[in-house]
């Protein structure tokens, strides 16, 4: 590898439009400073699209390294040698710093940069964005594209000319309404979606204008259902067409061919409407130097609550889509302060149309909590963790998914005397125990949120156990050893189920707890023999309770080897010796 340059990398590895928009910015950095450019291009296989093909998966219609590229630019860039980036920083260590630190040593890998896909004119704070802008539609006709895709392109430019001006309308829906997984973190996802109300509003809006609209979308009986809607408008109906209106003129040979057609297509409109993270209509906006209007910006939130109003009801619309508009209702109801009675209705008829939502689910559980209806709530966790246990909890503390959900949803299950509702405190156990290790992805995620959740738990958790005493004295002493807390915890907590329940999280908070006092107690402290009570603690020190506490650490120091297997048969047998006398 030639080390003279700095290597800059278009590596994404998720739908078309990122991978596209990282490698576009890629090449206008390796034009402005002279780095050697590279691509990674990992081909997905063996995805299907769902609904018999009438809902577009974007990794089932994504071209292929050999398929997109000219062979010669395949050569001369793609990197071999280097791994995708989905996860990696891509620069974010300069975010809005300027672009000109990516000339500084160190680099982010020993071989330069990873791109991102964002707008660098956003992204930086000295990139002009007409200049960026303008050098992308040149960094776009840079790229060698294979001969067959080239005609693709033609054909779409050929399109266009039949066509003539029209506005671009991308109903991004697809796999996060109709995947189970994409749907339970819907919250995480909901910037990505176009809400179909707000394709309607627009549309009727812009042929009064006297414009052309053409939807685009990955749901293509909901692109054409919300057609049909408008045609009891003539002019509606003579210039409101489908994508497929237009693709089925055409020799398109497959899911590659249809999207780029998209594509190209889409970066001849006039402007294009598109929902708050899509990737596919940016990229469109960006090879044309077309404007891009984010739904979520174009329209306040009252517009937005309204217009989902007036359309949510329409005829011929998936129930799925009808659950994701009532949960947006109710995230829309929260940003406009409306009342408890219509938020909860909103969360109700999310999930009576998706009865199977977690997402709406946790909201749910949360509203409870928040307006302190402690018992509903519990109540309504114990269904939950009953029928899907497992699945709650891994959208909740964000196994396989960095969680996006606001703080709240997890300090409110913390309130005063909240371990009497036995659903809320083992859901608050589970909080508590994943922000304790620290390598947990939700605790990645927060990383300031652990100090918190720890008061929280060692204020009402914590509220009856007895607290260490620090006063001077042998036998005081002995009883701020971790070995006799931790046997005075364990004996107090056997007396109850909820004791039993919350063994391992107080015997785990007394530990750290104990190790934290250590650090800040004075190493020069008096020998026990010097007080007038060392009988007494010599007494204390080989009394039940203690010896419980030391047989607790070394399960726990052996807990590899199976040493809480074994306590079991070492508290049995320690209890045997007490009674007999020893």
């Amino acid at each position: 590898m030639d080390n003279s340059k700095p290597l800059i990398i278009a590596g994404r590895d998720d739908g078309f439009g990122e991978r596209m928009r990282a490698l576009l910015n890629a090449l206008y950095i390796s034009k402005k400073f002279g780095f050697k450019f590279g691509f990674v291009w990992r081909d997905i296989n063996n995805i299907q699209n769902l609904l018999d093909g009438k809902v577009l998966i974007p990794w089932a219609n994504l071209p292929t390294r050999e398929y997109l590229f000219d062979q010669d630019f395949i050569k001369s860039y793609y990197r071999q040698d280097i791994e995708f980036a989905y996860e990696t920083p891509v620069l974010w260590s300069l975010y809005r710093q300027s672009i000109k630190n990516i000339l500084k040593k160190p680099y982010e890998k020993e071989w330069g940069w990873y791109s991102t896909q964002g707008d660098l004119s956003e992204y930086f704070t000295d990139v002009d964005e007409g200049e960026y802008r303008t050098e992308l539609v040149s960094c776009w006709k840079q790229i060698d594209f294979s001969s067959h895709v080239k005609k693709i392109f033609e054909k779409a430019h050929s399109k266009f000319l039949d066509i003539g001006k029209f506005v671009a309308i991308h109903i991004r829906t697809g796999e996060v309404i109709h995947d189970e997984f994409y749907r339970n973190i819907l919250y995480h996802c909901r910037y990505k979606i176009f809400p179909y109300p707000f394709a309607l509003e627009i549309a009727l809006k812009e042929i009064k204008k006297g414009h052309r609209v053409i939807f685009f979308g990955d749901d293509l009986n909901l692109i054409q259902n919300l057609k049909e809607y408008c045609s009891f408008n003539k002019q509606a109906q003579e210039n409101i067409f489908s994508i497929d209106d237009i693709i089925a003129f055409e020799q398109l040979d497959n899911g590659y061919d249809r999207l780029l057609f998209e594509l190209v297509l889409m970066s001849k409109s006039e402007y294009i409407f598109g929902s708050g993270t899509t990737g596919f209509s940016r990229c469109a906006s960006w090879i044309e130097n077309k404007i891009f209007i984010n739904i979520f910006d174009h329209l306040s939130l009252i517009e937005q609550y309204e217009i989902i109003l007036k359309y949510i009801d329409i005829e011929n619309i998936d129930d799925l889509y009808r659950s994701c508009n009532y949960f947006f209702l109710f995230l829309l109801s929260e940003q406009l302060n409306l009342n408890f009675d219509i938020k909860l209705r909103y969360l109700s008829k999310s999930l009576r149309y998706d009865s199977g939502s977690l997402n709406s689910e946790v909201f749910y559980i949360n509203l409870l909590l928040q307006n302190e209806k402690f018992k509903e709530a519990d109540d309504r966790l114990e269904q939950v963790i009953c029928k899907n246990k497992k699945k709650f909890f891994d959208l909740l503390l964000g196994y396989g998914q960095n969680p996006t959900f606001p703080y709240d949803i997890y300090m409110n299950y913390y309130f005063k005397d909240f371990d009497q509702y036995s659903n809320i405190f083992y859901v608050a156990c589970r909080i508590f125990s994943e922000f304790n290790i620290p390598e947990s992805r939700v605790n990645t995620y927060y990383p300031n949120f652990h100090p918190i959740i720890f008061d929280q738990f060692k204020m009402f958790i914590f509220k009856d156990l007895p607290k260490s005493d620090q006063e001077i004295g042998a036998v005081k002493k002995i009883r701020n050893h971790l070995a006799y807390k931790l046997g005075v915890a364990a004996i107090k907590n056997s007396k109850s189920l909820w004791g039993y329940i919350r063994m391992p999280y107080v015997l785990s908070y007394i530990r750290d707890m104990h190790k934290e006092s250590q650090n800040k107690m004075d190493k020069k402290s008096i020998s026990l023999e010097y007080y007038s009570d060392y009988e007494s603690a010599l007494k204390e020190k080989e009394g039940f309770v203690y010896k419980l506490g030391q047989i607790i650490i070394k399960a726990h120091k052996n807990w590899h080897k199976g040493g809480y297997i074994m306590l079991w048969f070492e508290v049995k047998k320690l209890k045997k010796e007490f009674k007999k006398g020893k």
